[in-house]
């Protein structure tokens, strides 16, 4: 495990350590809710030109639960499906690589109360994402690559957001702190994805 990734879980248990004791203090209620949104993901070689890289667009939804733990302080919950990955343009030609998680962030939010019931926020904190499939597209053809694929992605998300009632928007990028590549001869290949979403509290 390299030290980015050991930093990013040691992170997550940080956060849960710190949260984890406000939230039961926490007189409000957890609010429950669904997300969803558009993704533009991109793969970043750090041995390779990058030129060729483009990004890719996808779907992200899911389900979040928040909480307050006062009234510039909360935490936040998701499980996310999230469609990855890069377009690759050379010659004419094109290739793309579908990679699909399910990703876990584990966010702190803060932000003061604005006019009205709008809210304005920021947040940031850790994830962790599980692959569900990894593709390469090429010529009308699709080939599985999840063997060369790891299993868990670590990443670091960062964002910002709105809410208004029941309804939220944020806007987010996260950053890839763990190389995703099985086969370390093939360098180090990281996510990144700036996702853009709207939420719905449900309860």
């Amino acid at each position: 495990m390299t030290s980015r990734v050991r930093a990013s879980v040691l992170a997550v248990i940080f956060l849960a350590v710190i949260a984890i004791p406000s939230l039961a203090a926490a007189q409000a209620p957890a609010a429950v809710g669904v997300k969803a949104g558009l993704n533009i993901a991109k793969l970043s070689f750090d041995d390779e030109d990058n030129d060729d890289v483009k990004t890719l667009a996808g779907l992200v939804a899911g389900l979040f639960v928040s909480k307050a733990i006062n009234d510039n302080v909360g935490i936040r919950g998701e499980a996310l499906f999230s469609q990855q990955g890069a377009k690759f343009e050379e010659g004419g030609e094109s290739e793309k690589v579908k990679l699909s998680y399910v990703n876990v962030p584990l966010l702190l939010t803060a932000g003061p109360s604005s006019s009205g019931a709008t809210r304005f926020n920021v947040f940031t904190g850790p994830q962790i994402g599980f692959n569900t499939s990894a593709k390469v597209e090429f010529d009308g053809e699709s080939i599985d690559i999840k063997d060369d694929v790891k299993s868990t992605d670590f990443s670091w998300v960062v964002g910002v957001g709105l809410e208004s009632g029941k309804v939220s928007a944020d806007a987010r990028y996260a950053l890839g702190l763990s190389s995703i590549a099985e086969d370390s001869s093939d360098g180090k290949i990281k996510n990144r994805v700036f996702s853009v979403t709207i939420g719905v509290k449900i309860k």
